[in-house]
């Protein structure tokens, strides 16, 4: 969605929310992603307020950046690659 500032971006997304989960969507099924923490928090704040705080806390609502990295930190903590340190990483070949 794209509208300028003051135009009920954030309520009208609030109350999809309310929609889907009211026509049986889980929570974990649902994600409202934003550009700013400030606006996420804003979203989220007012989703707990129409839907109440147990649905609300299970809602993914965040930032592009938020959303990204978590993805990224969870897929690493899945994968069977090996860890490095940082010492590790500091030793390898000047080669490269």
């Amino acid at each position: 969605m794209l509208a300028g500032a003051g135009s009920g971006k954030t309520r009208v997304i609030v109350h999809k929310i309310a929609r889907l989960l009211e026509a049986g969507y889980a929570p974990a099924q649902i994600a409202a992603i934003t550009f700013t923490n400030k606006a996420a928090a804003e979203m989220r704040a007012r989703a707990r307020a129409l839907v109440g705080g147990r649905a609300a806390s299970r809602l993914a609502v965040s930032t592009f950046h938020a959303l990204g990295g978590g993805s990224c930190a969870r897929t690493a903590n899945d994968s069977a690659w090996p860890r490095t340190s940082a010492s590790s990483t500091a030793t390898t070949s000047s080669a490269c």
